[in-house]
């Protein structure tokens, strides 16, 4: 069986990761069983979760880990679609994963207040001796990548800004179709799925989750893919 190596379930979403999210939900759509453990991004082969063990070959990368999924296991979800529409699909994916990502990860790593509560989900399991260098780590490295991006250096009004554009992107995108191509899930649901849903469910307020909040078509799909995919 795969073992997917990710974070940890917390505040109603299987993941607290938008990136292991997204994978675990491709995952249940298409039908593929794997074990969740929790994982530590030094010890994946691209140093970040999730990575996965499919029967000792290790792959990391949530994209890279999907074609490999798909590659091996064959592809129900995105096989159907024609080329305009992966061409959609994949630009939709492009403004969550290069954009709306590094929002959210300001949002919770740069804030203390914010860091202290995904700390505290991320933490468990770590031994409390080494728990303070390995959550420092991972912070500090986080800090470091949204800097290099370039969004960390932006005035925190201007990333609210970005954030609130790329959240009105995908929810134009989406409209009122019941999946980001129309009436059938793919790939990109996946995508879409693990960063919204959790920057709604992220117990802390911020302005960027409260703009997430006022897009009822978005609040109303993470709960139709919820209720689809993790009822159990």
């Amino acid at each position: 069986m795969i073992v997917v190596h990710g974070g940890r379930p917390a505040w109603g979403v299987a993941d607290v990761s938008p990136a292991c999210l997204k994978l675990k939900t491709y995952l249940r759509m298409a039908q593929i069983p794997f074990e969740a453990k929790p994982g530590l991004p030094f010890k994946g082969p691209t140093k970040h979760i999730p990575y996965i063990d499919d029967e000792g070959q290790q792959v990391g990368d949530s994209s890279l880990i999907i074609a490999h999924l798909k590659s091996r296991y064959g592809d129900p979800l995105d096989a159907k679609w024609s080329a305009a529409e992966h061409a959609r699909g994949h630009a939709l994916r492009q403004v969550v994963e290069g954009s709306l990502y590094w929002g959210i990860l300001c949002v919770r790593w740069l804030d203390d207040a914010a860091y202290r509560e995904i700390a505290g989900v991320l933490g468990q399991g770590v031994p409390a001796l080494v728990r303070p260098l390995v959550l420092g780590w991972i912070r500090s490295g986080t800090k470091k990548k949204v800097l290099h991006q370039g969004v960390g250096h932006l005035p925190e009004a201007a990333r609210l800004a970005q954030g609130k554009a790329d959240l009105d992107t995908v929810s134009a995108f989406l409209g009122e179709q019941p999946y980001v191509l129309g009436d059938a899930p793919s790939s990109y649901d996946a995508t879409v799925y693990g960063h919204v849903a959790n920057l709604l469910a992220f117990p802390l307020d911020s302005a960027l989750k409260e703009h997430a909040q006022a897009q009822d078509n978005l609040v109303r799909y993470c709960a139709r893919v919820r209720e689809r995919y993790w009822q159990d």
